[in-house]
């Protein structure tokens, strides 16, 4: 099975001179190089690499007399002589695809196995190059996302530690994800660790789904309908326990006046 070679451009220099019966005189005075430049020509190289294309299916090489045996079928014999369906159609302009007898003559077009299988060897090494290229592409893309996130949390920490939150809490970046980690210096509820971050309701259990194992729900007194519920920002989490949060929703609290004013 032989490999398809694909060739690249070169810059090539040339010359042009004027018609003159002195050689050396002409070359002296109107011969005229011109050159491609360097760093054009290995511009044009790394743009031929990255946008290299697709192998083309070869053409029929000829055209062969056959005799259709029992069960032969236009898909099958254009499969096993490696063209399409459209080029024996076009070979036998008045053949009936739905009436094909057995012992029938056709005008068979071909393409040698040879050549064939040197197409498919080309087709499978373009595909296989495709697919790492796109595979290098997303894992580039998502380790700029990544990068994104960290970014934002450091920035989201930065706040928080501005507003002097970092007397309660300790905050770290989980590298691998982006997200922040909160490490609690003292007890506190899971209520006021919402508020002061301003944190979606279900966002602690969301991401830290051990909530419901590790703590009871406390009672919360409902005014509106006079009884205590169940409620889990009433839920006390103990010095060093540690939640992931996500640094899209996490919004250190400014207090009241911070937030009016901001």
């Amino acid at each position: 099975m032989t490999n398809l070679k694909i060739t690249q451009s070169t810059a090539r220099e040339y010359t042009t001179s004027t018609n003159s019966k002195d050689v050396n005189a002409s070359q002296k005075t109107n011969s005229k190089k011109t050159y491609v430049p360097l760093v054009q020509n290995e511009n044009q190289s790394k743009a031929e690499k990255s946008t290299s294309k697709a192998p083309t299916r070869p053409k029929p090489e000829g055209i062969k007399n056959i005799k259709v045996e029992m069960g032969d079928n236009l898909f099958y014999l254009a499969t096993k002589y490696h063209v399409s369906m459209d080029d024996v159609l076009a070979a036998n302009p008045k053949l009936d695809p739905d009436k094909l007898k057995e012992g029938q003559t056709l005008k068979m077009p071909y393409v040698s196995d040879k050549n064939w299988d040197s197409y498919i060897s080309a087709k499978e090494a373009y595909e296989a190059k495709e697919l790492a290229e796109f595979e290098a592409n997303e894992k580039l893309m998502q380790t700029k996302k990544l990068q994104k996130r960290i970014n934002l949390a450091k920035a989201k920490i930065e706040e928080a530690n501005e507003l002097k939150y970092n007397k309660d809490y300790n905050f770290n970046v989980d590298p691998k994800t982006g997200n922040i980690i909160i490490t609690l210096k003292e007890a506190k509820e899971l209520g006021d660790i919402r508020r002061d971050f301003k944190l979606p309701a279900g966002h602690l259990k969301e991401m830290n789904p051990e909530i419901t194992k590790k703590y009871k729900p406390g009672k919360l007194f409902n005014l509106d309908e006079m009884v205590r519920k169940n409620d889990w920002d009433e839920a006390e989490a103990g010095k060093d326990d540690k939640f992931i949060v996500k640094p899209e929703v996490f919004k250190p609290y400014k207090g009241f006046l911070g937030e009016l004013f901001d």
